[in-house]
């Protein structure tokens, strides 16, 4: 089995515990056991996961996972038919202020909502209208 590094295991439980702070409902395969690895998937009440994935993207540049994963009999297991569930991933790069800013961010949206509208079009939840520049004016021109 593969054991989690000592950064990960911490910066799983920071996120875990702050998310659990929110009352943001995290899901469990198997909550009985303690070797985790650095994943958590959650939802936030009143919101779909596809709109928080993109909440978080377009709003904050935090990047997320939101939908079924390829796990549709899982995600059936709780009862989480009508969009899925986010997922925050923990990799090698990630920091305690990179926690912090998902956990301030969901905090913001659990005291606010969303600061801008969005609108799902082919199965793709985005801004609407969408603030930012065209990526094109974004980039340097090489």
């Amino acid at each position: 089995t593969r054991r989690s590094s000592d950064l990960e295991t911490s910066l799983h439980a920071r996120l875990v515990d702050g998310l659990r702070e929110l009352s943001i409902d995290v899901l469990r395969i198997w909550p009985e056991h303690d070797d985790r690895v650095g994943v958590a998937s959650f939802n936030v009440p009143g919101y779909r996961a596809d709109l928080v994935a993109a909440y978080l993207s377009a709003e904050h540049g935090i990047g997320v996972r939101g939908g079924r994963f390829c796990a549709h009999p899982l995600l059936s297991r709780f009862a989480l038919d009508d969009g899925g569930a986010v997922r925050a991933s923990i990799g090698l790069g990630t920091t305690g202020d990179d926690i912090d800013a998902l956990l301030g961010a969901l905090a913001q949206l659990r005291r606010r909502g969303p600061s801008w509208t969005y609108r799902a079009v082919d199965g793709y939840v985005s801004p609407d209208p969408d603030p930012r520049p065209p990526v094109e004016d974004a980039l340097p021109v090489l």
